[in-house]
């Protein structure tokens, strides 16, 4: 195996190491992870190379979960994913860091069966079941409107100019997609690992040596 793709196993091995660390920690705290205008970020970094995950709920980016219905929906996805692939998801002062690889995924919507279930409630009454019936199509797609899931998955390798321990690096995701409120960030070094809430105020992430 050559010593880049050496380098590369080892950063996904870290990087593995740290998205497992985070899920159990995210399980702890929040069950409902898929929480509109919250995104997650976790990097590895080895010497002058970071590999970055990324996943937000579609809302956040593209103002919709459902599957895409007019060509003004199509073309969201179509932009997002543009800037996502093509855009450095974290970079230093003066986009020094260039992409090597990048991966975009859009995981389709989902039913979620307790809202459903929620929703419908048991009707009792034999009028209210005929009203229900009457409009069951209607109420259907109201509710896999309400209660379907999709997200965004991105993962990106960068290759920056510098060592990237003990450097701040910046993200632009905020200016570009007005749905992210907060990021939780969350990075791995051969050093030591770190993490931060990333805002539209501070969208820095500092690597400790």
């Amino acid at each position: 195996m050559s010593t880049r793709n050496r380098s590369g196993a080892h950063l996904a091995l870290m990087l593995g190491l740290l998205t497992t660390s985070a899920a159990f920690a995210a399980a702890a705290s929040n069950p409902g992870a898929h929480e509109h205008g919250k995104a997650r970020l976790e990097v590895a970094i080895e010497g002058r190379t970071a590999i970055i995950r990324f996943e937000s709920p579609a809302m956040n980016l593209v103002g919709f979960e459902h599957d895409p219905r007019t060509p003004e929906q199509r073309q969201a996805i179509t932009d997002a994913t543009g800037h996502l692939e093509h855009h450095a998801l974290l970079d230093r002062s003066g986009d020094t860091c260039a992409i090597t690889d990048s991966r975009v995924e859009r995981l389709a919507g989902r039913a979620d069966p307790e809202t459903h279930q929620a929703d419908h409630g048991d009707h009792g009454d034999h009028g209210e079941q005929d009203h229900h019936d009457a409009h069951s199509h209607h109420d259907d797609d109201d509710h896999a409107e309400a209660s379907s899931h999709s997200e965004f998955h991105v993962m990106q390798t960068l290759a920056c100019d510098e060592p990237l321990a003990g450097q701040t690096l910046t993200t632009g995701l905020f200016t570009e997609f007005a749905g992210i409120e907060v990021i939780e960030a969350a990075w791995v070094s051969g050093s030591g690992q770190g993490g931060a809430s990333l805002t539209i105020d501070r969208p820095t992430l500092t690597l400790s040596r």
